[in-house]
């Protein structure tokens, strides 16, 4: 499987007004602030556990990684609003592909994705394209989203099918925020380490199956989209008058536009050119909440990233996630 990072970086100054704000949108949504922290193995979607670590400015930007992959976008709206202040997130897809979306002053103001509508739906059978184009055709993302959520939640029952009894019971306590001692937690990691090797199969397994209108005829790969149908410099050049006022000092449109229509195999090779031109580290372009433990404090110090709060929130009654 590739890599799903994601991030959201706030055009600020101030680290602690960024908390502020992060703190006073969630608690708005119904969480309340805990003492524990989502488990690594989490998928982050929907559980009742989030958290949320802030860095310390960088060339004008704060960026944080958000627990709640689901999440993100409307946490960057409200983020932008309540700042009045540019708020951008970036995610990669599985390594097939990457976006930005941009929020200014609470509004969206520009949204970009390397894969292109025709070319995403050319992965889906006729059945599952036609349902998705209607979607897209209707502006309906929330329909889209609760579409591939419900099939995730499927994949994750399925997923926890494949564990015997013992671990299934401990992996259904972590994602409900249930009491696990130690050894049942060094049990579990160490199931999970030496049968990582049969799960990886069964899950591509599992997400053939769980998302069956992908027709497998062509890898979802980002080099080849892109040799199907080439970018189109006309509508990458409509991104432009959004992004000047992010840009760092002395990047021109030529820039943006080459890093726009970068086609590599690995998505995240391309964010990771287009992030330094707005002045963001480029190791966010492999960066998310779950995977920040991969990386030591002197290797995110060397990339001139530092962690300033590590925020923790659980979900109370009647709170909603996203």
């Amino acid at each position: 499987m590739g890599s799903f990072a994601n991030s959201i970086h706030v055009r600020a100054d101030d680290s602690a007004g960024v908390v502020e704000a992060v703190s006073t949108v969630l608690l708005a949504k119904g969480y309340e602030p805990s003492d524990q922290a989502p488990h690594a193995d989490d998928w982050g979607i929907g559980g009742p556990l989030r958290a949320v670590r802030v860095s310390k400015p960088r060339d004008g930007w704060v960026s944080l990684l958000d627990s709640e992959l689901l999440g993100i976008e409307a946490l960057a709206g409200a983020l932008s609003e309540h700042l009045g202040a540019d708020v951008l997130t970036v995610a990669v897809n599985d390594s097939d592909n990457w976006v930005y979306t941009l929020f200014r002053s609470g509004e969206l103001e520009d949204a970009f994705d390397s894969m292109s509508e025709e070319d995403f739906l050319a992965y889906f059978d006729d059945d599952m394209a036609d349902e998705l184009g209607e979607m897209l055709d209707d502006g309906d993302v929330d329909g889209m989203q609760e579409r591939l959520l419900e099939h995730m939640q499927q994949f994750h029952d399925r997923l926890a099918e494949l564990m015997p009894d013992e671990m299934r019971d401990i992996h259904e306590r972590l994602q409900s925020a249930e009491p696990v001692d130690a050894a049942e937690m060094q049990r579990y990691e160490d199931w999970t380490q030496s049968q990582m090797p049969r799960l990886v199969g069964q899950v591509n397994e599992l997400l053939s199956e769980m998302f069956p209108g992908l027709t497998g005829e062509t890898p979802l790969n980002h080099a080849a989209a892109a040799a199907s149908s080439p970018p189109d410099e006309d509508e990458l050049r409509e991104h432009l008058p959004h992004l000047r006022p992010l840009l760092a000092p002395g990047v021109g449109d030529s820039q943006v536009i080459e890093a726009l229509s970068a086609r590599s195999t690995f998505a995240e090779d391309d964010l990771r050119s287009f992030l330094p031109l707005l002045g963001i580290a480029p190791i966010y372009a492999d960066l998310s909440y779950r995977y920040l433990v991969e990386f030591t404090e002197r290797e995110l110090a060397e990339e001139g990233v530092a962690m300033a709060e590590d925020m923790m929130f659980e979900l109370g009654a009647g709170g909603a996630p996203y």
